[in-house]
């Protein structure tokens, strides 16, 4: 039988053999963690991963996009920049539009001045050239004449514009008016 020692030592293993199992299950239970936690980790670094390179596909698609729409505008570009020793098309073009809006025009020119910037490959300087227009015409032509000298195809800003009526009858009738700007051209070649 079943003596007290007997059973001491038969709760004892019994005890040890729920210790054992207890720790076995603990350590196991740990390593699972670990486990799951580093999972978890990669997951989070693979959906972080797969969100920057999704927003970077974007950001390409959208560069391709945009490279597609300004594409063949550097040849329009450049022909927007007359060279600094050649600007009879620029003057060709305000005469144009001088005849074709009935307004008596004269054009001066004042000295090309250097920029700091530079523009193309091999690089060359930018110049602005400011100049002057004076026209006469009533103020409907010269409107028509200012609509169309903001269609031409070259790099130029208006810094100016005065206007004076001949005759009491106002602006109806003949006016004299002056323009000045600046036509921004490259250095030659």
């Amino acid at each position: 039988m079943f003596t007290q020692k007997t059973l001491l030592l038969f709760i004892l293993k019994r005890g040890a053999v729920a210790l054992g199992a207890i720790i076995v299950a603990a350590i196991v239970i740990a390593l699972m963690s670990a486990q799951i936690s580093a999972s978890a980790e990669t997951i989070i670094t693979h959906k972080k991963l797969t969100a920057t390179l999704a927003m970077r596909n974007e950001v390409i698609s959208k560069l391709l996009t945009d490279y597609q729409n300004v594409k063949g505008y550097d040849q329009r570009i450049q022909g927007a920049l007359l060279t600094v020793s050649n600007i009879l098309e620029f003057v060709g073009a305000l005469e144009s539009l001088a005849s074709k809006d009935n307004m008596v025009q004269s054009v001066s020119f004042a000295d090309p001045v250097p920029m700091a910037e530079t523009v193309g490959e091999p690089p060359r300087p930018l110049y602005q050239v400011n100049f002057t227009l004076s026209l006469q015409g009533n103020i409907f032509t010269f409107l028509q004449y200012i609509a169309d000298l903001e269609r031409l195809p070259y790099f130029m800003k208006i810094n100016g514009i005065s206007l004076a009526a001949q005759s009491p009858a106002g602006w109806q009738n003949t006016v004299n008016i002056s323009v000045s700007g600046t036509l921004y051209t490259q250095g030659d070649e």
